[in-house]
């Protein structure tokens, strides 16, 4: 069955509460609850936060559908034209406006290919095998990061293919599964309450990767906890990853640190950080974000930072230059070896230095197209809209609008929405869905007709979505309702990738699945 889905403004219904979430704690997210009305349940949890007055009316529905509707049209000029030049499928690594990932350089192998993100007159004197305009490009069709091999190649025009969830294995509340660069007989699974487990070889270890609980806020707000992990693109020779997580001293401070693997067993980390690089003092306990990623175009950590909590952004911190908070941060852990970090130039002009994207709500899951380098950005809304911002390699720092805009329509009355980068895609509150989360930019070879396309999901409704992202247009092409494939599925925490580009679901119910072919 075609499952492609027109575009729809989707009208508002209520949310239900998820009773699955015995942990919630109401009392801590936004106080004292309005005469109805219950924000939105996101990521990992998103903190069912109370207020608004009135009841949104209505029942909820089958949960499907309600992630593929969103409003591509509208999604207007979304950066300078994104990093189409990469070329997919071209083989030559070459000089490709995205370069080599600059600070990481090349390794060649199956690295450089197609995507042009790892060979490349940019790749500097970094990696063993850099060489000169793609020198180790590797066959045509591959690309993408070091040490991984991602299918670049472009398809035109073609539905996704039939597809089904195979549970792989069971964790403890997983909201995270990644990938490290040059390992493909591992796979890393972050556990809310602070645990990293290992996948090795398919098989679930029962030593953890590192087990920092004693430094993670246990998590009584559903939103709280260990919260992300990314590996440094040179993670093969250097060992270094990267951790976001809540203190579990004092106000449960938002803190980002950096870890090692042992130099003597690959499968298990040294337990204490070597340096922090963000701590940052919060006023609620939901809106955590914690997303961190490297790009594939730069080298540079993202780290994805919630506006603070509190329905609605009270203290406007999202759109406050001088707070990190509701932003996405770009920093350099390379260039400087006095500091954990710099914040290299070019980032969003006229605030924090480390500031890169300004108003954001709750970015809990983004992710970067190894092909490419293009920013895919999921952020959860609060009453009305969930949305999705694409970002091209090339773009300029964007504000995304929260807390004057939701989705593309004024959340402060009488804000100017052109002053605004709008969504890529946005969906509304139907079906229960309620709390996108944000996955990754297909570049498996299981499933060659999804190629290209991003996939979400929805942690309320338990629906998936798909579209694809034409970067010579800044528009969408195709939007489809993955659904009756892979099935109703509560509580969606994250997706996760693997260095050949399968892509992974994860719940907080503990299973973990690949997405294969039906």
């Amino acid at each position: 069955m075609r499952r492609l889905v027109g575009i729809v403004l989707y009208a508002l219904v209520p949310l239900s509460c998820l009773s699955s979430l015995d942990d919630r704690d109401l009392d801590e997210d936004e106080g004292e609850a309005g005469s109805g009305g219950t924000e939105n349940s996101g990521a990992a949890g998103e903190g069912a936060e109370s207020g608004g007055s009135g009841g949104k009316g209505g029942g909820g529905g089958s949960g499907k559908g309600g992630a593929t509707s969103g409003s591509g049209a509208e999604a207007g000029d979304m950066g300078s034209g994104g990093s189409s030049s990469a070329g997919e499928g071209n083989g030559t690594g070459g000089s490709s406006a995205t370069g080599g990932g600059g600070a990481t350089g090349g390794n060649g192998g199956t690295g450089a290919g197609a995507g042009g993100t790892t060979g490349g007159s940019d790749a500097g004197s970094g990696g063993s095998t850099a060489g000169s305009a793609g020198s180790t490009a590797g066959s045509a069709g591959s690309g993408g990061l070091p040490g991984t091999s991602f299918d670049c190649t472009s398809v035109n025009d073609t539905a996704p293919p039939l597809m089904k969830l195979t549970p792989i294995a069971m964790a403890t509340r997983p909201v995270q599964l990644k990938a490290a660069p040059g390992d493909d007989t591992r796979l890393y699974v972050v556990e809310q309450a602070g645990r990293v487990r290992l996948i090795k070889d398919n098989v679930l270890q029962a030593q953890p990767f590192i087990d920092i609980s004693a430094l993670v806020k246990v998590p009584g707000s559903s939103e709280q906890g260990l919260l992300g992990i990314a590996f440094h693109p040179d993670y093969a020779n250097n060992g270094r990853f990267f951790l976001s997580y809540n203190s579990s001293a004092g106000s449960a401070n938002f803190i980002v640190s950096e870890f090692r693997r042992s130099n003597a067993n690959a499968d298990v980390a040294e337990p204490a950080a070597i340096s922090e690089l963000i701590n940052q003092s919060r006023p609620y306990a939901n809106h955590n974000g914690g997303a961190l990623e490297f790009s594939p175009a730069n080298g540079y950590l993202y780290i994805g930072m919630g506006d603070g909590g509190g329905a609605g952004d009270p203290m406007g911190y999202a759109q406050a230059l001088d707070s990190l908070l509701g932003k996405v941060l770009r920093v350099d852990v390379d260039a400087n070896v006095v500091t954990p970090y710099s914040s290299p130039a070019g980032n969003y002009p006229g605030g924090a230095a480390e500031l890169w994207a300004v108003g954001l709500r709750n970015p809990w899951r983004f992710s970067f197209d190894p092909c490419n380098g293009d920013l895919y950005l999921a952020d959860t809304g609060q009453n009305t809209w969930e949305e999705i911002n694409v970002l091209s390699a090339s773009a300029s720092p964007p504000n995304l609008g929260w807390n004057a805009t939701e989705g593309v329509e004024c959340f402060t009355p009488g804000c100017v929405t052109a002053e605004f980068v709008p969504p890529a895609h946005y969906y509304g509150h139907v079906n229960n869905n309620a709390a996108v989360i944000g996955g990754y930019v297909y570049r498996g070879s299981a499933l060659p007709d999804l190629r290209g396309y991003y996939l979400h999901g929805d942690y309320s409704g338990g629906t998936f979505g798909a579209f694809r992202w034409d970067v010579s247009t800044n528009s969408i092409t195709d939007i489809y309702d993955l659904t009756p494939d892979l099935g109703l599925t509560p509580n969606i925490s994250s997706f996760g990738q693997d260095n050949r580009g399968e892509l992974y679901v994860l719940t907080v119910s503990g299973v973990v699945s690949r997405i294969d072919p039906e």
